[in-house]
């Protein structure tokens, strides 16, 4: 035990608002005497002291090596419902066949009408032709934007185009 008149040591509590935040803080008495406890230095408590570092350095993880395969054993499936599903939309969808290129253009160009640009994907199933040919098509009519704000989207050249540009 340890006089404490050379140190001012207080003892405070705090009560918890309800809503979790901040109470008031009170100082509840001043500390008169101040005591340290030291645990004996016995064999007995130096055992215990390295038993329990020795368990502390020890990994709580560790491989086994197993005797027999495990009981349970998932095969992997060829055909999962959600692919199923995706084939079956694909088989009834069919191959996409080229139209005549007026056709394609007229399609381009209807599509154009409603919006200024055009994300590929888009225009793809919109026009419902295969990609490549589409991609052609839309290189002789079209411009790719590759800054913003239109990034990566199809616009028609000003040659092609039958709406006034927007003046601000």
């Amino acid at each position: 035990m340890q006089n404490t008149s050379s140190q001012s040591l207080c003892t405070f509590s705090e009560e918890v608002g309800v809503a979790g935040g901040c109470g008031q803080l009170m100082a509840e008495g001043k500390v008169s005497q101040r005591a340290d406890i030291q645990p004996p230095s016995s064999e007995v408590y130096m055992k215990l002291k390295g038993h329990q570092f020795r368990a502390a350095g020890k990994t709580k993880n560790t491989a086994q090596q197993l005797d027999r395969a495990p009981a349970t054993v998932y095969k992997p499936r060829s055909h999962q419902k959600e692919y199923a599903d995706h084939e079956k939309k694909k088989k009834e969808a069919g191959k996409r066949a080229k139209d005549d290129r007026e056709v394609v253009l007229d399609l381009i160009f209807s599509a154009f009408q409603q919006h200024e640009y055009y994300n590929f994907k888009d225009l793809v199933q919109k026009t419902q032709q295969p990609v490549s040919y589409l991609r052609e098509i839309l290189k002789e009519v079209c411009q790719y934007s590759v800054k913003a704000p239109h990034r990566n989207m199809w616009h028609l050249k000003p040659e092609y185009r039958h709406y006034q540009p927007k003046t601000d």
